[in-house]
């Protein structure tokens, strides 16, 4: 991190953080990951349009820092939409179990204020009543219902907040690559558990470079 900083320039420390995450990212090579990475430049093209538009994008702009939130409640939505809802278990399908996973979870332990204990893994066999299938292996592959299951309803807000934050100060600077990324990151959580992990949390490693540089140079 010391190195970035006195490297020189606010973009350098960027462009070195993201390309560490991003090399993070790509060591789990999966589907919704190929798929992330082929959408990636169309998205960035659209930012970098956003940013340097004089046009008043603001229900874009509202969009992209409250993504969370829209991902949160798309989860929730469809989960408890999978009992009774044809579509949503054909595209359960799809996503190999994700929506009946969170459905199954979201019933199982609620949502606590302060989150709970939760252990995944094998030797909690279930069954499926809509496939008809059975399973021994109990997991949640979507960091929204992890996030909100495991650690609550109050770290969930202030991972929301802080990545408003995050995003809020991305538009300030016009930082078209650092808004696509934090996007990418933030659809990719909904297919995956791994996002809240430190090592490739978007508001903790955003919120580092945006504030720390600033805070040194202030020192000088």
């Amino acid at each position: 991190m010391h190195k970035c900083v006195s490297y020189g320039t606010k973009k350098t420390y960027f462009a070195k953080k993201l390309i560490i995450s991003n090399d993070i990212l790509k060591i789990q090579i999966k589907r919704s990951v190929v798929f992330l990475i082929l959408i990636t430049p169309l998205c960035l093209r659209y930012f970098k349009y956003l940013v340097q538009s004089n046009k008043d994008n603001k229900w874009w702009k509202k969009i992209v820092i409250w993504l969370p939130v829209i991902c949160i409640f798309s989860c929730i939505i469809t989960a408890e939409m999978y009992p009774a809802n044809a579509l949503i278990q054909k595209l359960d399908m799809i996503f190999n179990q994700r929506i009946y996973l969170n459905y199954r979870n979201i019933t199982l332990y609620g949502v606590k204020v302060f989150g709970q204990h939760v252990l995944w893994g094998t030797g909690q066999t279930f069954y499926n009543s809509v496939t008809g299938t059975y399973s021994a292996y109990n997991t949640v592959d979507n960091s929204y219902v992890c996030l909100l299951i495991q650690m609550g309803a109050i770290t969930t807000a202030a991972y929301v907040l802080l990545y408003a934050r995050v995003a809020k100060k991305m538009f300030k600077e016009k930082n078209a690559e650092m808004l696509c990324f934090i996007v990418i990151l933030a659809l990719y959580g909904m297919t995956e558990s791994s996002i809240i992990d430190v090592f490739i949390n978007v508001p903790l490693i955003s919120l580092m470079a945006c504030t720390l540089p600033s805070s040194i140079e202030s020192k000088r």
